[in-house]
């Protein structure tokens, strides 16, 4: 009994964050491009721990040899951007603050802004690596 009612309290708590998350793209304006756009950027989203950021170097560098310097961002948390920081030909490196926490307004709020902020970038691929809920709304 108690398995079933956290396999639909999971579902349930799934359904609700895709209602909010269509009735908020509902209210938040179509795209934008932002000045200086360019298609052929990619986004490699990566918010788990330092090591993972680690890993994910060799990516990272065969992003870069592949589409050439500056057009590969990438999406850490705050302790990880000193890690990536000198990493040549990177693109920019797009902090997330806070990490999401439902029940925290705030952190919904910068979530939100960041998912407009990369949304308005228009970017040619988005590459999830970090196999987080949260990670995975933001290539959606």
């Amino acid at each position: 009994m108690i398995v079933a009612v956290k396999q639909v309290a999971h579902w349930l708590h799934g359904l609700l964050a895709y209602v909010i998350w269509r009735v908020t793209g509902l209210c938040v304006s179509k795209r934008q491009v932002v000045p200086g756009h360019d298609p052929e950027r990619v986004c490699v989203l990566q918010m788990n721990a330092l090591g993972d950021v680690l890993m994910v170097t060799p990516l990272l560098r065969a992003l870069i040899d592949a589409l050439g310097p500056g057009r590969v961002d990438v999406v850490v948390r705050e302790h990880a951007v000193p890690l990536l920081e000198n990493f040549p030909g990177l693109g920019e490196t797009i902090t997330l603050v806070r990490p999401l926490y439902w029940r925290d307004p705030s952190s919904v709020v910068a979530f939100f802004w960041l998912a407009k902020k990369l949304r308005a970038r228009r970017y040619r691929a988005v590459l999830d690596v970090s196999r987080l809920l949260q990670s995975a709304w933001l290539t959606y």
